[in-house]
């Protein structure tokens, strides 16, 4: 059967269980023949378009990009001093976003690295994502890991060790884990046991791929934001692609 076959019979079988006699199986007919003259149209128009637009592209079509490489360029665009010349922009854009924004002011010392070792527990071979690490007046003040998992699941205790090693780094509470999935989801039991009440003292941020209402945090969010703030052309059309990709890969809620 085919697709348009298969929606026929849909709304045929549809409007018989319900009775609609308005509603006859011509009027499919002429309702398909409408979309697709309309989709010519479409087509059409967007082929024009795409002569000056082109937008279907995007560089990480030719990019493999995995879990690590998406981390790097959150790292990348996080620090301060990275090759994107904004300074502290995104990073500001970010801590907005989670609402932890006073959590850095003029004059701290901000490093965001990759791949930081869990030293201060027994578990030392864990390593965190990405670290944002606030040191005011020569001390740590604040620090907000961020955990990437678009695809991978937890390991046993993985998120508890790392609000260990957090709790530990930053003795006087200033720490947060900012757990990034594609729906926004809360970590699995096994990897930390109290979530919810995690999440209630904001030790805990869950943040999606794509906006959701069931989700307060999305990165897509931060990207557009980091995109309107952007003075750097080449940035610009970066992020662009960025969010494309986002777009392309992780489903939104508006396509379940």
């Amino acid at each position: 059967m085919s697709e348009r076959e298969g929606f026929h019979t849909f709304f045929t079988e549809l409007t018989s269980g319900l009775d609609c006699h308005r509603f006859q199986p011509h009027d499919l007919d002429a309702f398909f023949d409408g979309l697709a003259s309309r989709r010519e149209v479409f087509q059409s128009a967007k082929q024009q378009m795409d002569r000056y637009l082109a937008s279907d592209f995007t560089v990480f079509s030719y990019i493999g990009v995995d879990e690590q490489r998406l981390s790097d360029i959150v790292r990348d665009l996080l620090d301060p001093h990275g090759s994107h010349g904004q300074g502290a922009t995104f990073l500001r854009a970010f801590l907005h976003l989670i609402q932890c924004e006073t959590g850095y002011q003029a004059g701290d010392v901000v490093t965001v690295r990759r791949e930081i070792a869990t030293h201060r527990i027994q578990r030392t071979q864990r390593r965190l994502d990405i670290l944002i690490d606030i040191h005011r007046d020569g001390q740590p003040w604040e620090g907000i890991a961020i955990e990437n998992k678009p695809w991978a699941l937890d390991q046993d205790e993985q998120m508890t060790d790392y609000l260990t090693h957090l709790a530990s780094r930053y003795p006087q509470g200033h720490s947060r884990l900012v757990y990034v999935t594609e729906r926004g989801v809360l970590p699995s039991a096994r990897s930390v046991s109290r979530a919810k009440e995690l999440l209630q003292q904001r030790t805990l941020l869950l943040m999606a791929y794509a906006p959701r209402t069931d989700c307060a945090y999305s990165l897509l969010d931060w990207l557009e934001t980091c995109h309107h703030l952007c003075h750097a052309e080449k940035i610009r059309w970066f992020l662009r692609d960025l969010t494309q990709y986002i777009h392309q890969h992780f489903q939104s809620e508006a396509s379940e």
